[in-house]
Parts: structure tokens; sequence; C-alpha cells
């Protein structure tokens, strides 16, 4: 689906250039003066001259579509409609740009809410000097306004950030059979290679590409992810208690062995009868 929208839309751009270039087939000729900076005043309109004005016939039953060619650079949707929304209301506007870059194509689509607004618009700025740029600009008769014309139209451009999305598409995963594709794609192009150098007189071997690994099995049984084994549910309090109960009844039951005393000097003191000390001058004289 993206393929055919992306074809259609480059096709949509080829009638457009085709249309510009059978409107205006001349080349530009460079015009020595200041071009246009981003940001400058757009100026005013040159004035109508009274013969264009007679020359015009009122209608406002249908618009009218101008096709304007050689647009300065940076003269954008904003500017364009910021000047040429001084003859008249603008409708719709369109400015052709590069679809992959968003560079300007330097021709534009203006639609009128009236007519005769653009038939003015067309006689008084066709062979216009716009800031170094001889503007070209023709009335597009109903046939020529075709629905891709302003396809797009009034929208704020916004350049599409491609290197941006390569970047993302480079990260991004992929699946075992686009590296097969990939691999084979680059053999391929070795083969094409090596056969232009064979031909040439050379002969050289490029090293060879490594086979895509099989994935890894993923543990899935019948549909379902493979659970993780629990952890053993730790004991409640009401488990631990009677364990408890136990060890103490045990300590209770066994018999208390009394604890020995080393005796100290005092105690063997208090043990060993003392002795007179009228028995003790006795022994000693005899």
């Amino acid at each position: 689906m993206d393929d055919d929208s992306d074809s259609e839309g480059q096709e949509g751009e080829d009638n457009l250039q085709v249309l510009a270039v059978n409107i205006d087939p001349e080349e530009e000729n460079a015009v020595a003066q200041e071009e246009f900076q981003p940001g400058q005043d757009v100026g005013k309109i040159p004035k109508v001259s009274k013969d264009v004005q007679k020359s015009i016939k009122a209608s406002k039953e249908e618009p009218g579509v101008v096709y304007i060619g050689r647009i300065p650079h940076g003269f954008y949707e904003f500017e364009m409609k910021q000047y040429l929304s001084q003859f008249g209301p603008i409708s719709r506007l369109r400015l052709s740009r590069n679809k992959k870059t968003g560079a300007s194509k330097h021709f534009a689509f203006v639609e009128f809410a009236e007519a005769s607004t653009a038939e003015i618009v067309a006689k008084t700025m066709d062979n216009y000097l716009l800031f170094g740029h001889i503007l070209k600009c023709k009335i597009l008769s109903k046939d020529q306004v075709h629905e891709d014309l302003f396809k797009g139209a009034n929208r704020r451009f916004k350049k599409v950030p491609w290197n941006k999305m390569a970047g993302l598409q480079l990260t991004k995963p992929q699946t075992e059979s686009a590296w097969e594709s990939k691999v084979a794609r680059e053999r391929n192009n070795r083969a094409k290679k090596a056969a232009k150098l064979q031909a040439l007189g050379y002969s050289y071997e490029a090293p060879a590409l490594k086979d895509v690994p099989a994935p890894a099995p993923a543990a899935i049984e019948n549909g379902e992810e493979a659970k993780a084994i629990e952890a053993a549910p730790e004991a409640t309090s009401e488990e631990e208690k009677p364990a408890e109960e136990t060890e103490e009844a045990e300590a209770e039951e066994k018999p208390s062995t009394p604890a020995k005393t080393k005796a100290t000097p005092a105690k063997k003191a208090a043990a060993k009868p003392k002795t007179p000390r009228s028995a003790k001058a006795k022994k000693a004289k005899a």
C-alpha cells in the first residue's frame, strides 16, 4: 500500500512538472538584483492599469486558477499568500516542493475566489520583475485543473526527517527472514563485483559471510510461557511456636550439674582450725 501511494504521489508530481514546462518552456535568465531574504517585507503589488480593469469582466460565480513560475528563493507559501492576497481573496495555494528534500521547485498554483481576480493577476504579474526573477503568470483552463493539482494545499509544510527515520530503521530489530534476505543480497552484490574484477584480470575472493544464527528457542509449551519456580513458603509463626516449646521442655528435663568452684585462699584459711599463740610459743621453746 505504501509503495502504491508513493508511486501515485510521484506520478502527480511528474504531471505538475510537465504542466509547468508546457506553460513556461523557456529557461530563466539571471537578473542582477537583490534576492529575497526570509522574513523580509514582501512589499506592495503593482498598480493595475485601467485597460486591464476594463478588459476584465466581473464574474463572481466561479473561481480562477493562476500558474506562477520562476518564484524567488525564500518566497514560500506564507509570503506568496501575503503578497497575492492584495489582489483579492485566495481560496487555495500550492507551492510545488521536492518530496524528499522539501526544497521549492519555484512554481506554484493559486486559486482565487473570483475568476476576474485571477485574470487581473495573470495580466499584471506576467513578466514582472520580483526580487531578481521575472515571473511567468498564466491562467489555467478548466481542463488543466485536475484533482491532484491542489493536493496538500493550504497546509504548513513540514520537512520529512529522512535521516532520523533511517536511523530508527537501523536500530529496529530485524527478523530472521529479513537478515536472510540481506545476506542473500550482499552475496549477490559480491558475486557481481567479483565477476567485473575477473573480467578486468583481477582475482579477488571476498571473505565468506556468516550464516544467520538461529533464534534461541523460547520456553513456551502449548502456547503458554513456562512459569518460574516459586520459592518455598517461609514457616509461619504458628509453626515456629511448637518448636520453641519442645526446646524449652528438653532443657527442663536435663538434670542441672553443680558448677565446680575453685577454693580461694580465704576459704582455705577458714577451713583450717586456728591454734592458740601460747601453744605455738611452747613448741618453739621445746
